[in-house]
């Protein structure tokens, strides 16, 4: 599925400056309709570690309002989060009507290293997809707007990436090894990744 998405399309520098503005301004009307019509949104960015997540999300808040915006960033789970079920992170972090929520790191994330790392079997997979599904079900039916947004990145471009971003390792406590790691098994990243989006 992703094979589709590696076309190496650019556009150029000029040519984005140029298409800038009317894009924000855009993007500014539809989020301001859509807070007049009270609909609660949900924005999942999702996708391969540097494909450029923090960069969109930083971009979003930038060209939107941010008074009409909360956004969440996932870490590991904490203590009290460990004691309570799965979605309850999430649950209390939703998006009031007319709100924009975005989600860098949602309900995707756990899973998704879980069977990579082969620490969930197959039928537990599963499992969490149909969980994923039905939450997602529960407030599209309550009004939410869902919208997931995947960033996909090549093997070598990823590679690259994270050479990139390795200096800065030592000096930021919230990049771990697990990029790395899920470098190693691209490949699975991918299969586990295909099933988790055709199944939700």
């Amino acid at each position: 599925m992703f094979e589709t998405l590696e076309v190496g399309k650019r556009i150029k520098n000029s040519d984005f400056k140029e298409r800038e503005l009317p894009l924000r301004q855009k993007l500014l009307a539809v989020q301001f309709e859509l807070a007049e019509h009270d609909y609660p949104i949900i924005i999942v960015v999702a996708g391969l570690d540097g494909a450029g997540k923090g960069s969109l999300v930083h971009r979003l808040n930038e060209w939107m309002d941010p008074q009409g915006i909360e956004t969440n960033t996932y870490w590991e789970h904490s203590d009290e989060e460990e004691s309570r079920p799965f979605f309850w992170r999430f649950w209390r972090r939703l998006p009031a009507r007319g709100q924009i929520g975005i989600f860098l790191g949602s309900w995707y994330t756990k899973p998704t290293q879980a069977a990579v790392d082969e620490e969930m079997g197959s039928e537990d997979f599963a499992l969490h997809c149909k969980q994923i599904e039905v939450f997602e079900r529960m407030l599209s039916d309550d009004g939410t707007l869902i919208i997931k947004l995947w960033l996909h990145v090549s093997q070598d471009a990823q590679r690259l990436q994270l050479e990139e971003t390795a200096p800065g390792k030592q000096q930021n406590p919230r990049v771990t090894d697990t990029p790395y790691n899920l470098h190693g098994k691209y490949k699975k990243v991918i299969e586990v990744c295909e099933e988790l989006i055709l199944d939700t």
